[in-house]
């Protein structure tokens, strides 16, 4: 169950900032972590943090155009 949700969160967090036409690289320096651990969530293979989560959706939310 862990891993369905990871991948939920992980695919969600992709498409928002794809369809904001937001490269990882540039998602990643804007909440301040490694682009790889951005891959990581979006792979599915970890979890964000709260705070993280909130954060990226923020950046990547319609509030943030």
């Amino acid at each position: 169950m862990d891993n369905n949700i990871k991948k939920l969160i992980g695919q969600r967090i992709k498409e928002i900032r794809t369809s904001k036409k937001i490269t990882q690289q540039q998602l990643a320096e804007m909440i301040d972590i490694d682009q790889r651990s951005l891959s990581a969530i979006e792979c599915g293979n970890n979890f964000p943090t709260k705070n993280l989560l909130k954060i990226c959706l923020l950046y990547t939310s319609d509030a943030a155009d």
